[in-house]
C-alpha cells in the first residue's frame, strides 16, 4: 500500500514539473511574440505595431527578462545535478559572485547613482500639459535627469506636419514622406536640403504611428526633430537627432504629452 503511495506520489511529481516546464515553455514563446509583433526593434528603440505607455512597455520588457532569468535557472539546475562536487562548488561560486555584480549594478541605478559613466548629450526644457515646466538631461545611455534650468540655444524651428502622408494598409499604419517644405515661426515656405531631406526620410521609415505634429530643429549645423504621433489613451512626444554620418534618425528619449520649449547642445555628437 505504502508503494503504491510512493509511486503515485513521484508520478504527481513528475507530472508537476513537466507541467511547469510546460508553462515556461508557453512563456519562452510567448517573449518571442512580444519581440517580434508587439515591439519592433530597431538599432534606436522604437516600439512597433502597439504603442503603450512607458510604465506598460517596462513591464513587459522585465517579464521578457524575468522568463528568461527562469530558463536559465532551470538549465543551470539540471547541469548542477549532472556534475561532480568539486563542480558544483564552482558553479555556487560563479552563480553568487554574478548575482552580487548585477544585483549591485541595479541598486546603485535604483538610487540614481550612474554606474554607465554615460555623457550628458543635450538638455531639454519641455512644458507638461498642467503647464509645468521641466528642465531635464538627456543621456547618451537613454537616461533623463532634473537639471537646473539653462539658457536655451538660439534655434530656428520649422513645422513639417504636412510632409508626412499617414495610410492604413492592411492591418498597420505606413507613413511616407510626400514632401519636403519646411514652414518657419514666422510663416515662410522654404525647401529643405538634402541633409534634412534625409532626416525626414528617417523619420518618415520608423514611424509605425500616425504623426500628427512634427517639428524640425536647426541648432547650428545641427538637426533634430520633435514628433508628436496620434495614439489612443496618450502623446508620445519623441526627441530625434540626425545622425549625419549614417544618414539617419536616433531617438534621443520619449515623453507623454509634452511641448518642446528650450533645448542646448551640450556633446550630441557622442
Amino acid at each position: 500500500m505504502e508503494d503504491n503511495s510512493s509511486k503515485n506520489l513521484l508520478w504527481w511529481k513528475k507530472a508537476f514539473k513537466i507541467f511547469l516546464l510546460g508553462l515556461l515553455g508557453l512563456a519562452w514563446i510567448s517573449t518571442i511574440y512580444v519581440r517580434r509583433h508587439i515591439f519592433a526593434v530597431f538599432e534606436s528603440y522604437e516600439a512597433g505595431r502597439i504603442r503603450l505607455r512607458p510604465f506598460y512597455e517596462s513591464c513587459l520588457f522585465n517579464y521578457v527578462y524575468i522568463v528568461w532569468l527562469l530558463i536559465a535557472i532551470v538549465i543551470i539546475r539540471a547541469f548542477y545535478k549532472a556534475v561532480a562536487d568539486k563542480t558544483r562548488t564552482f558553479i555556487i561560486f560563479f552563480a553568487v559572485c554574478t548575482f552580487l555584480i548585477v544585483g549591485g549594478f541595479w541598486f546603485l541605478e535604483g538610487f540614481g547613482i550612474d554606474v554607465s559613466q554615460d555623457k550628458e548629450i543635450v538638455e531639454v526644457a519641455t512644458i507638461d500639459n498642467s503647464g509645468t515646466t521641466n528642465y531635464s538631461a538627456i543621456y547618451a545611455n537613454g537616461k533623463l535627469e532634473q537639471t537646473e534650468s539653462f539658457t536655451a540655444d538660439k534655434v530656428k524651428i520649422y513645422d513639417a506636419t504636412n510632409d508626412f502622408e499617414n495610410k492604413i494598409v492592411g492591418n498597420r499604419i505606413v507613413v511616407t514622406l510626400k514632401s519636403t517644405y519646411l514652414i518657419d515661426e514666422d510663416g515662410n515656405e522654404s525647401h529643405a536640403g538634402d541633409d534634412l531631406k534625409q532626416f525626414m526620410q528617417s523619420l518618415a521609415n520608423l514611424s509605425h504611428n500616425s504623426l500628427w505634429n512634427v517639428q524640425i530643429i536647426e541648432d547650428g549645423d545641427r538637426y533634430l526633430a520633435f514628433v508628436k504621433l496620434n495614439v489612443n489613451w496618450w502623446t508620445p512626444c519623441i526627441l530625434y537627432k540626425y545622425d549625419a554620418e549614417n544618414n539617419k534618425a536616433v531617438k534621443l528619449y520619449e515623453w507623454d504629452d509634452e511641448d518642446l520649449q528650450g533645448i542646448k547642445l551640450v556633446d550630441i555628437d557622442n
